[in-house]
Parts: structure tokens; sequence; C-alpha cells
């Protein structure tokens, strides 16, 4: 049994398979199947430790195989069902024979599934859209939003000569559906940064995307971090989060859109003096939602950065700084103070001065003042815009209506959308089809 343990965790660590789910069918070899119907007749269950399954076979709800790779090595347990606990040893040795059993049968089912894996595994991968600034927090705060870019991978067809996207949803007429596509750039990045001389395989990959193009909702963003996370999973590097921001930084040197969409819920983040990331998350009170409001026209980040001043007074940096300190305290307490949250969230280093390249701006933002909708907590540019943020609680469409009619006051047609706050950042999952 020690043998076939030793031999099992070399079979996983050559592998390499993340997440791949293996239905019990009849298109499955003929081999593999025979070999399930034993485990699965014999009543035996495997885990290995930490880690969710990188394998799973299933017949029904009850009855199936995980295998996967624990940080602590490899655990076998014996049970009739899903989840039960271990058979005790009756003192007969049967439980270690069975044991013996399933550590040879899942040698042989992770090279099943290695040999297949390779011929036809498919990557998915989301990546929640984001909110920058949050007003003080110029540069420096973000969050995640349930709005999700969802890619889904697999391997050329042989001979292939380049990675192709096709594309759904929001921009799908402007994406580039070829290799100069900035997911398949960022991914590149992230190959050259942590695997010097590898290369990635050519892939078909397609996308939905429900993020708008040029909005403030990080749409950028999304396409980096799918990107990194793409090469960390198709290359197997084992990277982490860290490490994947640090990629994405050589994309885009602005880690405020790029860490909630890796990492998600709130967070704080900056670039060291040695040119690494620094981030730390911190919570959002579950009272507060998000509703942002859409405006049908873009505006370029390059161009709301260049309407900003090279440089501003005492007093402006610091009535930002001292808001930047409060803000996450502010919004992670667990006792709601509207008044602490609505102060915090104003600013005087980029939202005035992007106001006129987003008419209605202005009222947006006043709207905590001169409206009497006791739900109402905040407004903020989301980004650098034209998207505008407001959080408060209750009823958000009628926060939403306040927003759109101020800027149906200028002309200006616009969408609402609420929105809950992503606790989970990128994912990524392995199925076989």
């Amino acid at each position: 049994p020690v043998l076939l343990g030793l031999k099992v965790l070399l079979l996983v660590r050559l592998a390499r398979c993340k997440h791949l789910d293996i239905p019990l069918a009849n298109r499955l070899p003929v081999e593999l199947d025979r070999l399930l119907k034993v485990l699965l007749d014999s009543q035996v269950h495997i885990r290995l430790s930490r880690r969710p399954s990188i394998l799973t076979l299933a017949q029904d709800d009850t009855a199936r195989l995980d295998a996967c790779v624990g940080e602590e090595g490899l655990d076998v347990l014996l049970g009739r069902r899903v989840g039960e606990a271990p058979q005790a040893d009756d003192g007969s040795g049967g439980a270690v024979r069975r044991a013996a059993a399933a550590a040879a049968a899942s040698a042989s089912l992770l090279l099943v599934a290695k040999v297949m894996g390779k011929a036809g595994s498919v990557l998915t991968i989301t990546v929640p859209a984001t909110t920058a600034n949050l007003a003080c927090g110029f540069d420096a705060f973000g969050a995640a939003f349930e709005l999700r870019m969802a890619l889904r991978s697999s391997p050329a067809p042989p001979g292939s000569r380049a990675t192709r996207f096709s594309y759904t949803g929001e921009g799908a007429a402007q994406a580039p559906t070829g290799e100069d596509n900035l997911i398949w750039r960022s991914a590149l990045a992230c190959a050259r940064m942590h695997a010097p001389g590898r290369d990635l395989p050519k892939l078909l990959i397609s996308v939905h995307n429900p993020v708008p193009f040029g909005r403030g909702l990080g749409s950028s963003a999304t396409a980096i971090i799918a990107g990194v996370m793409l090469a960390n999973e198709q290359l197997g590097l084992g990277l982490t989060h860290g490490q994947l921001l640090d990629a994405a930084l050589e994309m885009e040197n602005h880690p405020d859109n790029l860490a909630p969409a890796l990492y998600g819920g709130a967070v704080a983040s900056g670039v060291g003096d040695d040119g690494r990331s620094m981030v730390r998350p911190f919570g959002i009170n579950r009272q507060i939602k998000a509703v942002v409001l859409i405006p049908e026209f873009e505006v370029e980040t390059e161009k709301a950065r260049q309407v900003l001043p090279t440089a501003y007074s005492r007093a402006d940096a610091v009535y930002n700084v001292q808001r930047v300190g409060l803000l996450p305290l502010a919004l992670s307490s667990r006792t709601l103070d509207v008044r602490l949250v609505r102060e915090c969230m104003k600013d005087r280093l980029h939202q005035q001065y992007r106001a006129p390249l987003i008419p209605g701006l202005v009222e947006c933002l006043d709207l905590p003042n001169t409206s009497s909708n006791p739900n109402l907590i905040a407004t903020a540019l989301s980004g650098a815009g034209p998207t505008i943020l407001s959080l408060g609680t209750g009823d958000l469409r009628k926060i939403g209506s306040l927003m759109s009619d101020c800027m149906a006051s200028k002309g200006v047609k616009s969408r609402i959308l609420v929105l809950p706050f992503a606790h989970t950042g990128a994912t990524a999952r392995w199925s076989m089809w």
C-alpha cells in the first residue's frame, strides 16, 4: 500500500490536471468505464487533502470518485457514500487491502485522465467587473461586482498556427479575434515573467462579456486578469495571487481595478518601490448594496487622466488622506454609520476635474445632499467614468431612477444595474467538455 500510494502521488504531480470533471457515460473508453464500475461497485471513495477535487467521476449524487492533490500529500478515504466517514478496519486487514486497491485504481485513473485531458480538456475562467477609486481612494481602492466575464478555452485543431477568439455580449464587434487580443497579450506577458522560454499552446477561446467597454467598470482589468489566469492554468505554473497581479501590472500599472478583479471583495492596493504589488482586502457591511448608472457614451481612460492637474494643494491632499484612512473602517464596520460613510465618500483629487467630460455627474454626486431618499448613502464616479456608482440600502432601483433623472436632464440616455458585491474573485475550472 505504501509503494502504491507513492506511485499515485507521483502520477498526480505529473498529471497536473485540475478540476477535471469526467461523467460516467458510454462515450468513455471501455477500460475507463470498467475501472469506474469496479470502483463504484466496491463503494470506494478516494479524496486527497485540502484542495478541491481535480477529478470527479459520478453515476449519481451519492456515488462518485473524487481525486485531487493536497498540500500535505495523499489521503485515501473509504466510504459508502460521498462525504461519509471512512470505514474502520475490522482487524482482518480488509480496510488496508481496500486502500491498496483504491490506490492502484486511482493511479490508473489519473493516467487515463492525463491522456484524455491533454487531448480535449476545457478551461473555464470567470472574472468579475470592478469599480475603482470609491471616491477618495484615487488609484488605491476598488471593489468587485457579481457581473462576470466568462472565458472558455479548448485546444486548437492540430496544425493551427494561432489562437483564435470569438465573442458574445458587450463589445463583441469591437474585440480583436486574433493574438492581438488583450487577453492573449496578457497571457504572454505572464508567461514571459514566470515561465521564460515556455510557449503557450494554441487555443480556441470563446468569451462572453457582460462588462461594457470604456465605461469605468474594469473591462480592461477583466481581460488582463483572464489572461494571466489563462497562462497560469495552461502552463501549470501554480502562481500566487501576488505573482499573478505582478504579471498583470506589466499590462496596466494601476492595481485599483486589477486587484479586486483577481481577489474579489473590496481591496486597498498599490505598487511598491520595487514594482511589486501591495494588496490588502477589507470588508463591506452586508447592508450596503450597489447600483450603477451606465451612460450611453464612453470616456477613454487616457483622456480622463489628461484632465487631472499635475499638482494639488496641501489642503486637498490632506482632505483625501483623512477620508482614505477612515473609509475601509467605515465600510467594514458591523454597525453601519451612514453619515461617516457618506463623508468619507467625498473627493478633491479627480471627480471635479472629470465632471466636464460627464454631463450629469455633478448633479449625481450631490444627490446624497439634495435627495429625500433615506436609503441613499453616497455616490461616486466609478473608475475614470462615465459610470456612476451609488451605495445604498433598501430599494436601490429608486436610487437608480434618481440618477437616471439627473442624466436625462442633461439629454443623456443611460441604464441602471443593481449589482451585488462579489466576495469571490477570478475563478478557473477544468472540465472534459
